[in-house]
């Protein structure tokens, strides 16, 4: 059974790794950064494709709007996380981060088949957003797998490193 005395000291040990975390590490060259911030070139040209004038109706709407609030959110994302902010509220920000980042890798991905499906193309630049909202969605939510894998092999190292205190042998368990 785990004490319970151990269990603010987990919560607080796994903040503290989160802290360093955003910390030490370099968000431009890490592996989100670079996903994070191709996601929001792909974004831009999407948008700006969107706003030139591309359109079928509906679906490009849908897909426009989605890589324009898309590229916005994301662009908070990335400064929050560029100016060390996350380091004030690691938890916060990684859970926030991942849920944020899922939702949109999912809005993206919905509005691109969508923007596949219905599009009726009258001209090259009609098909462009479909496309460009579903390789949009692979990398955010890439994005989200990454941040989420090497947060957790963090936290797993720590717990690997940490003392544990030596079980009981069988004959010394009360009954």
């Amino acid at each position: 059974m785990v004490n319970s005395m151990q269990l603010p000291n987990t919560a607080e040990s796994d903040r503290e790794i989160l802290r360093e975390y955003y910390l030490e590490r370099n968000f431009f060259t890490s592996t989100e950064g670079v996903l994070k911030v191709l996601s929001i070139v792909v974004c831009t040209a999407s948008s700006v494709l969107w706003l030139a004038g591309g359109g079928c109706g509906r679906g490009a709407r849908l897909a426009g709007g989605a890589s324009v609030a898309s590229a916005a959110i994301l662009v908070l994302l990335c400064a929050v996380d560029a100016l060390r902010l996350a380091a004030y509220a690691p938890m916060t920000y990684f859970y926030t981060d991942i849920i944020v980042s899922t939702c949109i890798g999912l809005w993206l991905l919905i509005s691109g088949v969508l923007s596949l499906a219905f599009c009726d193309a009258q001209r090259a630049l009609d098909y462009a957003h479909g496309p460009l909202a579903v390789v949009n969605a692979g990398l955010v939510l890439g994005s989200a797998v990454t941040t989420y894998v090497s947060v957790i092999r963090r936290w797993d190292d720590a717990r690997r490193q940490s003392p544990r205190a030596p079980r009981p042998s069988r004959f010394e368990l009360d009954v």
